[in-house]
């Protein structure tokens, strides 16, 4: 896999969704893999594309030149805003360019599983993201199940987008597996995994322990159903974690279980010169 949108650290020449830099781009990852073709090609961060209409206008077209030259077996898009991604499936669906496969991240787990939840950003206010996905042919991945840090034992980096109030819930839920003699981390991937209706997790992995865990846990969830393959500890702790009256029970009636993505995108291109529209003239003619 490969992801084509966002490149540099330097937020200057962090995103280009051009046409010259997708194909470059697409190019040299296959060279530094040493492989003919990349099985799924994906649209990185599309929120924060200067438009949806430079995507559907140049990004995609480019991404869909790939497939063609046989450099990319399939195309996908990856972000955090899922009313983000349903815009941009829904408009290149109607000038005829197809998305295989959809990956969320942050949007399957103890604080968030949006995912699976109705909303009328989907075209039907009894549809969720992933049945409007399911609808268009379009597979559904996901990624980041410990919430980029949130479930892990020492809690998230400094940057993490997550408001006090999710952090503080976050940090509780910690606290309830460490009173439960659990690994949080275990538990929390346990969770994502058992969800039998994603084909696949995507998890960040630091180390060869870290690998055998996880690879550990995703042989577990395959043993049963989820409260047989839990340990007493784990089944009190996980009961504490999603009660009503549990350390999510506020967050999420304030609406605060998650962060603000397209702001955030919004802020970024405030604090570059030129912003959204002097960018999206450059990619055009990139």
């Amino acid at each position: 896999h490969t992801k084509v949108g966002r490149y540099d650290a330097d937020p200057r020449r962090m995103f280009d969704y051009s046409r010259n830099a997708v194909l470059s781009s697409v190019r040299r990852s296959i060279e530094r893999m040493r492989c003919s073709y990349v099985d799924l090609l994906q649209l990185h961060d599309p929120e924060f594309a200067p438009s949806v209409d430079l995507l559907v206008d140049v990004t995609v077209p480019a991404m869909a030149e790939c497939k063609k030259r046989g450099w990319a077996r399939s195309l996908g898009i990856t972000g955090y805003p899922l009313e983000v991604q349903h815009e941009i499936l829904v408009r290149c669906a109607e000038v005829g360019l197809k998305f295989d496969a959809a990956l969320a991240y942050c949007h399957f787990n103890w604080h968030d599983a949006s995912l699976f939840s109705p909303s009328d950003a989907f075209g039907n206010k009894n549809r969720s993201f992933f049945e409007s996905c399911a609808e268009r042919d379009v597979a559904v991945l996901a990624a980041a199940p410990l919430s980029m840090g949130l479930f892990s034992p020492d809690g998230p980096p400094d940057w993490h987008p997550a408001a006090p109030e999710l952090k503080e819930a976050c940090r509780l839920a910690r606290d309830i597996c460490a009173d439960e003699a659990v690994s949080v981390t275990e538990l929390a991937l346990t969770w994502a995994l058992y969800e039998s209706r994603i084909p696949c997790t995507f998890l960040g992995i630091a180390d060869v322990e870290e690998l055998e865990a996880a690879v550990a846990v995703a042989r577990k969830v395959g043993e049963g159903k989820l409260d047989d393959i839990l340990n007493g500890k784990e089944r009190r702790a996980l009961s504490r974690i999603m009660a009503k009256d549990g350390p999510f029970a506020k967050v999420s009636l304030e609406g605060k279980n998650a962060w603000d993505g397209v702001t955030i995108a919004e802020k970024f291109w405030m604090s570059i010169d030129g912003g959204r529209e002097a960018a999206d003239d450059r990619m055009r003619k990139g």
